[in-house]
């Protein structure tokens, strides 16, 4: 059996706005040698019936019908069964240039890479604007290991999972976490099996982040996003200072930054829920309150933030909580 060059693994929920655009630039790639995995995680709306009706007319799309248990689960559950020597993942709601999966496959295959990515256009108020992506290569770039793995650790290379084309192989003890910032978590863990990384900076993908129900900027997602990004960079942390001790400072900062906010909103909050989160966040200043305090290059915003914690939690979370007003 011939199998397909590029398993392409699409998440769905409750995106029936948006689907088609995002499955028509898939079939619209001018590589065409690729399976289509589209998960419907239960969503409630018309989406099942639209990746039913695309099956129908293309014999390289794959459906799904699962239960929904979120977007980490519907991507392993793509993993479980995709045969392609590489594998790429697409946002339901996002789009794609027809030239990024051809453009990612030439990078791989003629530089013998394990990773490929390009740039990405977020779209939000009707402009296409560049986010968290490194200025340090003109167009077109091959990177090692030494090389990539400290930029991704310490976020110069964005950790999204969308923009990427991976061999296969790369997934093969990894899968995505179930919960809040999947990619912020397991990237460090694919990029760790790789040995060679090439990037374009064309921006293939459009990453939509303009959703009239987008609840991203809600109270409580403010909490578990600051919360997640801080362990997050706690796990980076412990990966710098093994193996990339000369970024373990900058990581320790972004893991600190993150973690003095979500200790700051989850305290205005007031929620017995946050009480095992932020006696974590504590226990982690204290761990580590001799590094904080000790490198010069720390930002003294996070230095005066944490020792507030430590020591004049109240006052604190009173100063946060004026700051953000202003």
């Amino acid at each position: 059996m011939k199998y397909p060059k590029i398993s392409i693994i699409v998440p769905i929920y409750r995106t029936e706005r948006y689907l088609r655009k995002c499955i028509d630039s898939i079939l619209a790639q001018t590589f065409t040698d690729f399976e289509l995995i589209l998960v419907n995680d239960g969503s409630p709306d018309s989406c099942p019936a639209i990746c039913d009706e695309y099956a129908s007319i293309d014999s390289r799309i794959n459906v799904i019908h699962k239960e929904n248990s979120g977007q980490g689960s519907a991507r392993n559950m793509g993993l479980d069964i995709a045969v392609g020597k590489y594998v790429g993942f697409i946002d339901s709601d996002d789009w794609t240039d027809p030239n990024m999966y051809k453009t990612l496959f030439n990078l791989c295959e003629k530089h013998n890479a394990d990773i490929s990515m390009c740039g990405i256009c977020h779209i939000g108020r009707g402009e296409c604007r560049e986010r968290g992506e490194s200025t340090r290569i003109e167009k077109n770039n091959i990177l090692y290991k030494k090389n990539f793995m400290p930029l991704l650790l310490q976020d110069s290379i964005c950790s999204h999972s969308v923009n990427k084309l991976y061999k296969k192989t790369m997934w093969d003890n990894v899968r995505f976490p179930v919960g809040f910032l999947e990619d912020m978590h397991v990237m460090p863990k694919v990029f760790e099996n790789a040995s060679r990384l090439a990037e374009t900076k064309e921006k293939f993908y459009y990453y939509f982040n303009n959703r009239p129900d987008n609840t991203s900027n809600s109270f409580v997602n403010r909490v578990k996003n600051s919360y997640e990004r801080g362990s997050a960079f706690r796990y980076r942390y412990t990966i710098a200072r093994e193996k990339y001790p000369e970024i373990q400072k900058i990581v320790l900062n972004k893991a600190a930054s993150h973690f003095a906010s979500a200790f700051a909103l989850m305290k205005i909050e007031q929620n017995y829920m946050y009480e095992d989160r932020i006696k974590e966040i504590f226990q982690f200043f204290q761990s580590h309150k001799k590094e904080i305090f000790s490198l010069k290059t720390f930002n003294l915003r996070v230095i005066i933030g944490v020792a507030m914690i430590l020591y004049m939690q109240k006052i604190y979370v009173i100063v946060y909580k004026k700051l953000k007003k202003i």
